[in-house]
């Protein structure tokens, strides 16, 4: 039961510096390296010359590596043979270099592909501060190997081991750059010493779920982290918050979205509830459904108090996948529907998606209605107060619904990774239905989402990569946090990151029963999607990137398909709505009707060089006049542009697409081009541009 003081709001003021104690995430992984690092080195060793035992040497070189650097361990080792060589030490120490810098470093960053280009974009804003623990030569080593030490200004190893009172450290970083402790935040991976540490002084306390103790729970109030991210490249968005706490960016372009005790409480909950039956009029039932957060019980209940108070009754559905609660209105019938969800937001966020009569969406100037409304409390004044109901049937409804309008024409074997989100609760009984073979992995709630962040990408899905070849499945999917997104992973253990590749496989599929049909797809999507909807007998039609603008588009239009590169996915047969679960499905039928292997459907489509994953933190505040500005003076030097949604500039055979992120503080950068040299060029030339304008 989550209860009000459990979640506290932090006074804020303007950050200076970042603390980092991040051994259990990061080196881990150096460790599993080195041993491999130092076994290559000495077989190289004792074949130029170096006499002595290999397993002897090796098992010393294991003894010794908490206690000697690298160069000394080498060192030693020659020494100890009897017969001091340098030539053979310098071989030894060269390999060593080479191969852990040139080969192995990818490898072991490779669980955290974020770290190196966070830390880089952080240096440029705060003083940056690594705390590690243990023998100072063998730490040293291991920043050394991890390549970290040129992001921080200042490094403090601990000799002392085990349960360390780590108070002394933070205290040396506050005397040594004379910060206050609220300017200062606390990065680490275990809620033990550093959160208390922390807490201690006063300092903010973010605590990244990953590592060995990701799942561990804290035992007190001194142990608890004021905020919990996912993965290191959540961490600017999260500071962003902090600086800038106004709850008007909470209201973004088709949602509400922020940071629990930092721009969203209990008392705004219960005015949004108002705002949102001042919108009904005060009749009607409003569905409320809700992911697994740890917030979204008490979201709830505040919001069914401020929307009952306007004399419209609440209709609780309970933990629901996003698509389940947009499906309640049309099929119940309801005046409207509120999904309590951040999406694929870290665990601290939350927010909300509203939907009226016939599952349209409450955007742009109603929208604009409901923020107004909240924030200077203008509420329908009534003398009747609705009630508040349950509804545990509407996942039976939704999986009779779905599963009716699929027909598999074999059994697929099938693995899901519901991220421990809100797909968990339903997608095994679907697909079971379907008369799929369904193996699950993280299909438990989470609201900490300790499995994985909560937005499936091509790192997060490694394992369901891994689990798709082991069990010789026909596909994998992986959801995000509240189910209405989905990633595919192929027969070959392939995550097929581009969602322009699924738009493709669906509109052949369903083109070729229902030539001259109209399929919408956004912006920033490959430009060879165009032109191959048009060779497969269909109409295109390009919309701006959203879910709202691409819903209204298919209703505009009527639409058979609608797709976007985020892996968003839409069909007309179900109300339009992005439903990831349904996609599956679908998937599961288009493969069953097909001879051909998933991984060869894939490998016949048409590709260009293509990037979408770069993400640049810029404040909400900002973010706006960027791409506004870029796209004044795109015009003015007279480029052929197309500003739809963002800036996105055409160059010869390629092009490079700027925009706003909806629901973070963040520009997206989409970069295409015809071969791999322009390709680089591009990539090199957006990054260029848009640091440019951020500085």
């Amino acid at each position: 039961m989550i209860v009000e003081k459990t979640y506290k709001t932090v006074n804020t003021s303007k950050i200076k510096a970042i603390i980092f104690d991040l051994d259990d995430t990061l080196y881990d992984f150096s460790n599993k390296i080195w041993p491999k690092a130092i076994e290559k080195s000495l077989k190289i060793m004792i074949e130029n010359g170096l006499s002595t035992d290999f397993d002897k040497a090796f098992n010393s070189a294991l003894l010794l590596s908490d206690t000697l650097s690298t160069k000394e361990l080498l060192e030693k080792i020659v020494r100890d043979s009897g017969s001091y060589d340098k030539r053979v030490l310098e071989i030894g120490l060269i390999n060593y270099y080479n191969w852990v810098f040139q080969e192995n470093l990818v490898k072991i960053l490779k669980p955290f592909p974020d770290v190196l280009p966070t830390l880089e974009s952080l240096k440029k804003r705060y003083k940056l501060i690594l705390l590690t623990f243990g023998s100072e030569k063998a730490q040293s080593r291991k920043i050394e190997i991890l390549g970290l030490k040129k992001f921080f200004d200042a490094i403090i190893v601990s000799k002392i081991k085990e349960d360390v009172d780590k108070t002394r450290c933070f205290k040396e970083v506050i005397e040594k750059f004379n910060f206050k402790p609220e300017e200062i935040i606390s990065v680490g991976d275990k809620i033990d010493d550093e959160i208390k540490a922390s807490n201690t002084f006063g300092i903010k306390t973010v605590r990244i779920l990953q590592g060995r103790f990701k799942k561990q729970v804290p035992k007190d109030k001194l142990s608890t982290p004021n905020f919990r991210i996912n993965k290191i490249s959540q961490l600017p968005g999260l500071i962003y918050v902090l600086e800038d706490k106004s709850v008007e960016n909470i209201f973004r372009a088709y949602d509400i979205r922020g940071v629990w005790g930092i721009n969203i409480d209990v008392k705004l909950v219960e005015n949004l509830g108002k705002a949102i039956g001042t919108l009904f009029k005060g009749n009607g039932t409003i569905a409320i459904g809700r992911d697994g957060r740890l917030t979204g019980e008490i979201i709830e209940k505040f919001l069914s108090k401020g929307i009952i108070s306007t004399g419209c009754d609440v209709l609780k559905l309970g933990i629901i996948p996003t698509q389940v609660a947009y499906f309640s209105v049309p099929f119940l019938n309801l005046k409207g529907g509120v999904m309590i969800t951040a999406s694929h937001n870290p665990p601290d966020w939350n927010g909300f998606k509203l939907v009226k009569e016939n599952g349209k969406f409450i955007y742009g100037d109603e929208l604009l209605k409901i923020k107004e409304w909240t924030l200077n409390k203008q509420f329908i004044k009534t003398f009747k107060k609705g009630s508040v109901s349950e509804y545990n049937k509407i996942l039976e409804d939704y999986l009779n619904f779905v599963t009716k309008k699929i027909n598999l024409k074999r059994k697929l074997k099938v693995v899901l990774d519901t991220g421990n989100g809100a797909a968990g609760v339903i997608a095994r009984k679907v697909f079971e239905k379907a008369k799929c073979e369904v193996i699950m992995i993280n299909e438990e709630l989470d609201g900490n989402f300790t499995s994985r962040p909560s937005e499936p990408d091509e790192f997060s899905l490694e394992t369901l990569s891994r689990k798709v070849i082991e069990e010789k499945a026909d596909f994998g999917a992986g959801f995000d946090g509240d189910g209405d997104r989905i990633m595919f992973v192929d027969d070959r253990g392939r995550i097929i990151s581009s969602g322009s590749l699924i738009i493709m496989l669906f509109s052949e599929y369903l083109l070729e029963k229902s030539k001259g049909e109209k399929i919408v797809y956004d912006v920033c999507s490959s430009s060879v999607v165009e032109s191959f909807i048009r060779e497969k007998g269909g109409l295109p039609i390009v919309s701006k990137v959203g879910h709202v603008f691409i819903k209204n588009m298919m209703a505009k239009e009527n639409a058979i398909f609608g797709g976007e590169y985020s892996n968003h996915f839409y069909f007309r047969e179900i109300f339009n709505f992005d439903d990831g679960i349904f996609t599956g499905l679908k998937m599961a039928e288009l493969l069953s009707n097909s001879k051909v292997k998933f991984s060869q459907m894939i490998d016949s489509l048409p590709k260009l060089f293509y990037k979408s994953d770069l993400n640049f933190d810029v404040p909400d505040r900002i973010k706006f006049q960027i791409i506004e500005k870029m796209r004044e003076d795109f015009r003015k030097a007279g480029r052929k542009i197309l500003d739809l949604d963002g800036v996105k500039v055409f160059f010869d055979r390629g092009w490079i697409a700027w925009r706003a992120s909806n629901t973070q503080p963040q520009i997206k950068v989409y970069v295409e081009a015809e071969n791999e040299e322009k390709f680089n060029k591009l990539l090199k030339l957006a990054e260029e541009i848009l640091n440019r304008y951020v500085e």
